[in-house]
């Protein structure tokens, strides 16, 4: 299960002005919507879960599990943050939320799993008090097995830290091994009932803090129709007004703790009614079967919501609910609203997935499982508007909501994250909201502004009203017009040719034409696409395609990597295939990584393309590897192949390949090369030029003995794209269009990243 926290700021406090390095963020007096400032990546490859903020907004801290520590940033100047101290964690930190005066932060760290001779047993979480200023942790205090989400208040003039204690369940298996359990209520779970801890922090001696535990008897919770009731499981915390707001997401249910009593009171969130949503993983986004009916024979808890993240709204009179799920077919797909009693206010019914799926930010091969996951929510008020943020994490994107009127949520706008947005942080103070990206290792910094965000001509947002998609991969310009580009899906999604019209900052996308093989649909996995200007070409045009295969696809257990000729309606005119001892069903050298772009030459008798990586029994010479660039002769029907120098994987395990061709022009070509990381851990995303005249063409396979010394084309770096696409791996397209323009564009990975298209240069500065 993910772990999370959102820590909310109280929307009084006074508004502040950042002034550092020429950054001063002045809040308008009127925010209407955000855009992207900044982005901090947590070094060397580690990730960012959960963040909080100092009541100034200048400092915040993240929790980063995959080297248990907490990281500390200065955000004085929120364009630019750095990091100011990673403070190692006895254990895995699940939740960070700093004190109202902002002197400590305190950290939930996870109990881990042990054994005692034979008995396997469950060691006590943690929480740990640090030192703001000095930076240094001051003491802890001993917590249940399992916490999760910590949230800290102040009552009496005591600081309160609610815990919820998850406790997920922990069995035995056959050989006496523990396991973490896939479902509550399992026989043989060691790990026992979940609860909440509130903890009086005695900052002077951590140790010595009372706990004051909240348990939920099963009685009660059956009694109130929760699912699982002799496993609660509490997973999230909010507070507002002395209530704690607590999610038991497995069990399907809410529970609302007086602070200073210790009474609560619990409810379902029940389970959506024929709400029309994509189910079926097909690489189409159809919108057109009822959920949950369609499963509800399979299980009881089909359709539950079992929400994730809960927030108060700013009066303390509303909940509002990221209905996550929890098990594959769960969730309420999206947000929803509720009174203090449990009563149903409002929800989303399926609104956001369909707003997603135009951004290119559906997660089709989720749609079984459980689509965009709604995992994090967050509200604040910025200037005289209220506003949720509603986070998907597998569509790595947050909605953004007026919810001045908190009855009737009103979208604002769509706002791409980092991959899989775990924490999300409102501050209002600062004119900011940040989210904590926990796959891609990233905070992101959106600031508030007045009027609707339009995004710069040069890094258009890609939109349709007209289509929905969740792929792109390889682009082509048009010979004639600037404001049009072509794009074509890797295997996420059916084989289409796109359309893309670039105009004041959007780049509106239709369906231009679907590939069929005779009167079928073609199964394609296409990686790179160019407009038809070959000696081939049909009079009334078309477009050459790269099919990457040598890899499972559809019902194929073997597909060939292939050159397609498509005429403008998509109609397949010729399969270019490579020769059988490169690839074949048998064995050929390829690996699973073939065909990424396609080129023609500028005289129109030879098509291009490059293949990703290095064949499977290439010898590395002097340290370094070969890929081939190779060229098919349109007229005598022969192949040739050219080696291309692939720089050094500079992280373990990685490896670097190519991921386009184009022509630019005579006879140079430019090449995306890059490695496979993201966030901190990249170390290559770049344009390379090259050409090949004057080189020989290369058989067989790269030994230290063979003589590659005519054979290697010469590259030059002319483009560093790094920054412009961090923190994101998979940087696959690049066209250019008739005014010289060089446009660049991600993979977004079948929805689940951002779609960046993005102008990364001219064409004169690539020459040169």
């Amino acid at each position: 299960m993910k772990k999370q926290l959102l820590t909310a700021l109280s929307c009084c406090l006074a508004a502040a002005t950042l002034s550092a390095g020429g950054s001063a963020l002045s809040a308008p007096k009127q925010i209407d919507s955000f855009r992207h400032i900044g982005t901090f990546v947590v070094p060397n490859g580690g990730v960012a879960e959960i963040i909080s903020a100092t009541p100034d907004g200048r400092t915040i801290a993240y929790t980063n599990s995959g080297d248990d520590n907490v990281g500390i940033v200065d955000f004085n100047n929120p364009r630019q943050p750095k990091l100011l101290k990673e403070i190692a964690v006895p254990g895995e930190p699940t939740s960070v939320s700093i004190t109202a005066d902002g002197k400590y932060a305190v950290a939930a760290v996870n109990s881990s799993h042990k054994e005692e001779g034979e008995k396997p047993v469950l060691t006590p979480g943690k929480l740990v008090v640090i030192d703001m200023k000095s930076l240094k942790i001051i003491g802890g205090v001993n917590v249940g097995e399992g916490p999760d989400s910590v949230s800290l208040t102040k009552l009496g003039g005591t600081t309160l830290a609610v815990v919820a204690i998850e406790n997920e369940p922990v069995v035995v298996d056959a050989k006496g091994n523990l396991t973490d359990a896939e479902e509550p209520g399992l026989e043989g779970d060691i790990s026992g009932p979940g609860y909440v801890q509130i903890v009086a922090i005695n900052f002077s001696n951590p140790k010595a803090s009372p706990v004051k535990t909240i348990k939920f008897p099963e009685e009660r919770l059956e009694a109130k129709g929760l699912l699982f009731p002799a496993d609660p499981q509490p997973e999230f915390v909010d507070i507002k007004n002395g209530k704690a707001a607590v999610t038991l997401q497995e069990n399907n249910g809410v529970a609302l703790i007086d602070l200073k009593t210790g009474s609560f009171d619990l409810f379902s969130l029940g389970k959506p009614k024929r709400q029309m949503h994509d189910l079926t993983e097909d690489g189409k986004i159809s919108f057109t079967e009822s959920y949950p009916e369609k499963f509800a024979s399979e299980a009881s808890y089909i359709g539950a919501r079992m929400p994730d993240a809960v927030a108060w709204n700013a009066r303390g009179t509303i909940l509002y609910t990221a209905d996550e799920g929890e098990m594959d077919l769960t969730g309420g797909r999206g947000w929803s609203a509720w009174s203090v009693t449990g009563a149903q206010i409002w929800k989303d019914n399926g609104s956001l997935e369909r707003i997603a799926a135009q951004y290119g930010h559906y997660p089709e091969g989720r749609s079984e499982a459980g689509g965009i996951e709604v995992e994090g929510l967050e509200t604040a008020v910025f200037g005289k508007k209220e506003f949720a943020f509603v986070g998907s994490e597998k569509g790595s994107f947050v909605g953004v909501y007026d919810i001045t009127n908190n009855k009737h949520p009103k979208f604002v706008q769509l706002l791409s994250t980092g991959m899989e947005p775990e924490g999300l942080l409102a501050i209002p103070q600062n004119n900011l909201f940040l989210t904590s990206d926990e796959d891609s290792g990233t905070i992101t910094v959106f600031e508030g502004i007045t009027g609707k965000y339009e995004a710069p001509a040069d890094q258009p947002v890609l939109h349709s009203s007209k289509v929905y998609w969740s792929a792109i991969s390889g682009l082509a310009s048009d010979e004639k017009r600037n404001d049009v580009v072509y794009a074509v899906p890797d295997n996420a999604m059916e084989p289409y040719i796109y359309k893309i019209t670039l105009k004041n900052g959007v780049g509106n996308f239709e369906h231009m034409a679907k590939i069929t093989d005779g009167s079928k649909t073609a199964d394609l996995d296409m990686e790179g696409i160019v407009r038809d200007t070959s000696a081939a070409a049909p009079a009334t045009g078309g477009f050459w395609l790269a099919n990457e295969g040598n890899a499972k696809f559809g019902k194929h257990d073997y597909m060939q990597n292939q050159l397609i000729q498509v005429d403008m309606k998509g109609n397949v005119l010729q399969k270019i295939v490579l020769p059988a001892e490169v690839d074949s069903s048998s064995g050929g050298w390829i690996r699973n990584n073939g065909f990424e772009g396609v080129a023609i030459s500028s005289d129109g008798n030879y098509i291009l393309g490059a293949i990703q990586r290095e064949y499977k029994a290439d010898e590395a010479i002097g340290g370094k590897l070969y890929t081939r660039i190779v060229r098919y002769d349109l007229t005598n029907k022969t192949w040739e192949f050219f080696l291309y120098p692939l720089e050094a994987a500079m992280v373990e395990d990685d490896w670097i390949g190519l991921s386009e061709i184009v022509n630019l022009g005579g006879d140079v070509y430019a090449v995306i090369e890059r490695d496979k990381q993201v966030g901190g851990a990249v170390t290559l995303k770049a344009v390379y030029t090259f050409t090949l005249d004057g080189v020989e063409p290369f058989e067989g396979l790269v030994t230290a003995s063979s003589d590659i010394s005519k054979s290697v084309v010469t590259k030059k770096r002319v483009l560093d794209l790094r920054d412009a696409f961090a923190p994101f791996e998979k940087i696959e397209g690049m066209t250019v269009t008739p005014d010289g323009s060089v446009w660049t564009g991600l993979d977004n990975d079948g929805g689940e990243v951002k779609s960046v298209f993005f102008k990364a240069g001219e064409l004169n500065n690539l020459l040169k």
